[in-house]
């Protein structure tokens, strides 16, 4: 999504280079950043609410595998299964929260 207002000031930088200083305040902007929406700090659940989801996912896996373990004759396999294939929505969790973190911080200093 491509903004064409300063989010600081709201001076119109349309016709302008995608990134810079603006023109009206002076405070660096980013045409291209999906920040620019507006002023208003965006609630860390709406932020890494992809990662929430990863991280559900992997409880639940977690809670499922625990569960059916307790059935079987053999519980020590499934209970490694689990773990393993629970690993890779915390991976995924783990690396999306990072990645939105250094986003947000990066933003954070051109402001």
């Amino acid at each position: 999504m491509q903004s064409t207002q300063c989010h600081h000031c709201g001076y119109d930088l349309t016709g302008l280079n995608p990134g810079g200083d603006c023109p009206e305040c002076g405070k660096r902007y980013d045409k291209l950043s999906r920040y620019q929406v507006s002023h208003r700090p965006v609630h860390p659940i709406v932020r890494y609410w992809k990662a929430i989801f990863l991280a559900v996912v992997t409880f639940l896996i977690l809670v499922g595998g625990g569960l059916l373990s307790l059935l079987a004759s053999k519980p020590i396999g499934l209970i490694l299964l689990t773990i393993v294939v629970a690993a890779l929505p915390a991976f995924g969790a783990v690396v999306y929260a990072l990645a939105e973190l250094k986003e947000h911080r990066e933003l954070a200093d051109r402001e």
